[in-house]
């Protein structure tokens, strides 16, 4: 309240004028502390009142009207100066005068405007005076400078500058030293107003008086830069930009290295690198001279510490330094130091230079994780702009399988973590690059690259997970045949989905997404197919967590309209499941199967042969196979369509193979009715020759061969006995010839072990190699063909008979189809068993060496030499293939020769794989 003041003021002149001279050292104090109060109203009543106190002593009533002139003019006389130093002493006189001198400076008009008054009444000249108190006047700006307030800085601030511009060179060489000695302050507030008070004089310096006082201003600016405290780095920071600002550039050549160097040394290594962080928060441009020789041979730790700590605040300079700084620490944090840098780093360590390091520095370098903490520094420091130009290194140094793949892997996954950057524009490349990481075979690599694939996975919205389905099965898709190149033998599965247990959880939620949110049928298609990859690609154990998150969706939209293809790709990866979840789906057998069932009627081809197939593996896990059977049998029989008649023999077939121990005679024979009465129409039913094997024709001689398995050999001996071994056999009309050569090739190849007990063995050798010399059918021959391996391999004491079916089957007098069959059977024969051949080889290398002659390029060629590369054993080594041709002679010697067996011995191991359809 104006009214309150008003009276507290009076009563304060009051006092004075009551004690002014009797209670001088009591008075003055309270006053002066007033003059540093925060509200402008305090100081303004406290400078009155100093006034009046001042002016009792000096004799003065102060009233004096001052008008024009500077304000180094006044009305004062030199008695008045001296009464004031005599009552109070040199020294308080000083730190008075300090005060009233910062106070003209006020950031208030009235206040300044009252100081100049008082000042000018009792100063004659001020040059002098401020000569004469200036030790006390800076220790009270360095002190106001310092000061919380804003306005007591402010005012201390302008003062100094002030001072600096009226009084200049009078000044300078007095007041550098005074603020060169007050930075060694144990008072870190006196520090920092130091700092402030060098960044106001060297704002008003001229160009001429900077040059000239350099080596007095840079030392405490320097030393600032390393203070243990942060407010005093900070205010060093703000004078060495006006330093910088100022033309002083040989300051940073000065200041720069020795505080490098400082970096190496434990004791100081701290403040060096905060000085450095202060430079660049003002002057960025800085960095670019400090990357090149931090990154300079040999790296050390503390080198890579001082680029992560100063990534930050160097951000906007960063951009041009980031292939440098990650082809070092990416290659360092993988373990693969540049070669300069570890052999210096090993001479170090050897005085003499011999490169004797420790064993354990060979297995370790301690500079790997500040490498990594400093990579990640600067990925994290990287603006819109620089993200770019680091998702290309990264893209590269990915590609660096044996250099800086693993530190790029492992900072990728870190910096998905932490950074708030959007990394969906980049993602389909990173996530490519990773997935192709996955075949690698060594553990740290492919485990590091599925942590930054689970990292990066987790950043992408849901609403936008369907959208990178295509990438991610391209990706696989790579992977996965980057794995098939390597492979000698077992499963195909991705070495990085073996590792963590929950291997499928980056890329189960995206495909799940393609599935169900897909924006075309070709994304969900794809999707679908994406996760029947990820099944076979990974283990059980792997894929166990994941079983009913993938098949719960997949089996509830089944139901809807979707095109074909991607109903059978949703229908091949629930068939995937089946095969490898196994028990993990008794909850959804009942769905599965109606779905199932369901599907046996669509009118594509792709989706009722893959729902059969789908059917008869799930027929395992079904508590309830007696009806399904007969009702498999019943509809296959009934069904006028021969499409969907082969659909369901296909499910029967599966299913008899999958539960045929648990089946009833009863159900067994009636089984076995619905077949042999199916057969007899198709035995009458006429076909084109041209078209090949009939679908309804080969499903029905499967899942009679599957029921023979299942029956016995009672059940056996009525099959052959109603087809090939009966009265018409392979004699009678082309229809009944076709399909009992194709029945007994079917027999053979699923119940051949069961022929000697049910007393046929002869009867069906007899009849496949009578099949093999049919006359008018090629499909009839290569039946036979089948047959006659098939046989060979379960009873080779049929051998011979057999083998010389085989051979004739090569002949130069049949056709080009009849061969190559004839060659995949033996294929699959010496595949089955390395030696099953071998006391056969005279007799076949002439013929198949005779084809290869006639058959320069076609699929026959293919097989020969796929069938000679497993009949010869050349997998092994070639001793097998050369006894083989020297003990053949004549043609097979002459073209088998050692380059030739070189060839065969790298042709593909599934190039030759066939799907036979009986």
């Amino acid at each position: 309240v104006e009214g309150v003041r008003d009276a507290a003021l009076a009563a304060g002149r009051c006092f004075v004028e009551a004690y002014a001279r009797s209670c001088l050292p009591l008075l003055l104090p309270a006053v002066e502390a007033g003059l540093d109060g925060d509200n402008w109203r305090i100081r303004q009543s406290s400078l009155e009142l100093c006034g009046e106190l001042l002016f009792k002593v000096a004799g003065t009533s102060g009233k004096v009207k001052l008008d024009g002139g500077s304000d180094d003019e006044g009305a004062a006389c030199a008695e008045y100066g001296s009464a004031i130093q005599e009552a109070l002493g040199r020294e308080r006189n000083a730190e008075v005068l300090s005060k009233l001198y910062v106070a003209r400076s006020d950031v208030q008009y009235v206040v300044r405007n009252t100081a100049l008054h008082i000042w000018k009444t009792i100063v004659v000249n001020t040059p002098r005076t401020l000569q004469e108190i200036l030790p006390a006047l800076m220790a009270e700006v360095i002190s106001a400078l310092a000061d919380p307030g804003e306005d007591r800085r402010s005012s201390a601030a302008r003062c100094l500058g002030e001072l600096v511009r009226k009084m200049g060179e009078r000044v300078l060489h007095r007041m550098l030293p005074i603020l060169r000695d007050t930075m060694a302050s144990p008072d870190s507030g006196t520090r920092q107003g130091v700092c402030t008070g060098l960044k106001e004089l060297l704002e008003n310096v001229t160009r001429h008086q900077l040059t000239e006082h350099l080596g007095d201003i840079l030392p405490p600016i320097q030393g600032a830069l390393c203070d243990d405290d942060a407010a005093v780095r900070e205010a060093a920071g703000a004078a060495f930009g006006v330093l910088f600002k100022g033309g002083a550039h040989g300051a940073v050549e000065s200041v720069v290295p020795s505080l490098l160097n400082g970096l190496d040394s434990p004791g100081h290594a701290g403040q060096s690198l905060e000085g450095l962080r202060v430079i660049l928060s003002v002057r960025p441009q800085v960095f670019n001279g400090i990357v090149p020789k931090l990154l300079k041979p040999p790296v050390t730790s503390a080198g890579l510490c001082a680029i992560g700590q100063l990534a930050g605040t160097a951000a906007s300079v960063l951009l041009h330094h980031i292939p440098a700084i990650m082809s070092t620490c990416l290659a360092l944090s993988s373990g693969h130091a540049p070669a300069s840098a570890t052999a210096s780093r090993r001479t170090s360590v050897d005085g003499h230079g011999n490169g004797a390091a420790p064993a354990a520095a060979e297995h370790h370098d301690p500079r790997e994780e500040a490498a990594a903490e400093a990579a990640l520094a600067v990925a994290m420091a990287a603006d819109e702009d620089s993200l770019h130009c680091l998702v290309g290194e990264l893209l590269k140094a990915l590609e660096d399988v044996a250099g800086r793949a693993l530190g790029a892997a492992r900072l990728l996954a870190a910096f998905a973590k932490a950074t708030r950057q959007d990394l969906q524009p980049h993602m389909d490349e990173l996530m490519t690059a990773l997935v192709l990481l996955l075949a690698e075979d060594e553990d740290s690599l492919a485990l590091a690259a599925w942590q930054a694939c689970e990292a990066l996975a987790a950043t992408i919205p849901k609403d936008e997970q369907a959208g990178h389905t295509a990438a991610l099965k391209e990706a696989l898709a790579g992977a996965r045949e980057k794995e098939r190149r390597k492979r000698r033998s077992g499963a195909l599965q991705l070495h990085g989905l073996l590792l963590p247990p929950k291997a499928l959880g980056p890329f189960v939620p995206i495909y799940l997404q393609g599935v169900l949110q897909g924006s075309s049928p070709e994304v969900r298609e794809a999707a679908a197919e994406g996760l029947g990859e990820l099944v076979v690609l990974t283990s059980e154990e792997g894929l166990r967590p994941f079983v009913v998150a993938i098949t719960g969706p997949l089996i509830r939209i089944i139901g809807d309209r979707f095109p074909p293809e991607t109903k059978a790709a949703i229908l091949a990866t629930l068939g995937l499941l089946i095969r490898r979840a196994g028990p993990g789906l008794k909850p959804f057998v009942p769905q599965l199967q109606t779905t199932f069932l369901k599907c046996l009627n669509d009118p594509a081809p792709a989706v009722r042969n893959t729902a059969a197939d789908n059917l008869g593996e799930l027929t395992r896990l079904s508590a309830r196979v007696e009806q399904l059977v007969g009702d498999l049998a019943s509809n296959a029989a009934s069904t006028a369509d021969p499409d969907t008649a082969a659909a369901y023999l296909t499910a029967l077939r599966g299913a008899l193979r999958a539960s045929g121990d648990r089946l009833t005679p009863a159900t067994l024979d009636k089984v076995q009715g619905q077949l042999l009465q199916l057969y007899k129409t198709l035995s009458g039913k006429p076909t084109a020759a041209s078209a090949g094997v009939d679908a309804q024709s080969a499903a029905l001689v499967r899942a009679m061969a599957q029921y023979c398995a299942a029956a016995g050999a009672g059940g056996l001996s009525a099959v052959l006995s109603a087809g090939p071994l009966g009265p018409a056999g392979i004699s009678g009309s082309k229809e009944t010839r076709e399909l009992g050569a194709m029945l007994l090739a079917a027999v053979a190849g699923a119940a051949a072990e069961g022929l000697e007990e049910a007393g046929q063995l002869r009867s069906a050798v007899e009849a496949a190699v009578k099949a093999t010399r049919d006359a008018e059918l090629a499909s009839v021959k290569v039946a036979g063909g089948r047959a006659v391996a098939r046989l060979y391999q379960a009873h080779r004491n049929t051998g011979p008979a057999l083998v010389s079916a085989l051979t004739t089957l090569l002949g130069p007098d049949q056709t080009s189809e009849v061969q190559r069959q004839a060659m995949l059977s033996l294929s699959k024969l010496a595949a089955a068993d390395d030696a099953a051949l071998q006391p056969h080889l005279g007799a076949l290398l002439p013929s198949i060496c005779s084809i290869l002659q006639r058959e320069p390029t076609s699929q026959v060629r293919a097989a020969a030499e796929q069938l000679l590369k497993r009949a010869l054993q050349l997998g092994n080594g070639l001793e097998v293939g050369q006894a083989a041709a020297a003990a053949a002679g004549g043609t097979a010697k002459s073209f088998l020769t050692d380059a030739y067996l070189r060839r065969l011995q790298k042709l593909a191991e599934d190039d030759w794989v066939e799907a036979e359809e009986y």
